[in-house]
């Protein structure tokens, strides 16, 4: 998932480097496939943002609040019936 991640992010940078639309940005292939990974992507994200601080802040969001559907990477708009994840708390 590490390096599936990785490819993504990557590809989303460059794709997006000289893009100044917030909204082109986080719709982006790439982006919206890092989404859709789902809440084991959370782990990978923090660290990138140690790391590299970037627009993950949507992705964020959608990963933790709301649920995915694993069956094609969209996003529901209903709210994540599981409990919230604290700063220190494992991601499983």
């Amino acid at each position: 998932m590490a390096s599936q991640f990785k490819a993504l992010s990557d590809q989303w940078r460059r794709e997006t480097l000289h893009t100044s639309s917030l909204t082109k940005m986080i719709t982006h292939p790439s982006y919206l496939r890092i989404i859709g990974m789902g809440q084991s992507v959370l782990p990978l994200l923090f660290r990138e943002l140690e790391v590299r601080p970037d627009h993950w802040l949507v992705a964020l969001n959608a990963t933790h609040r709301r649920g995915v559907n694993s069956g094609n990477g969209a996003i529901s708009t209903r709210p994540s019936t599981r409990g919230s994840i604290g700063a220190g708390d494992k991601v499983t």
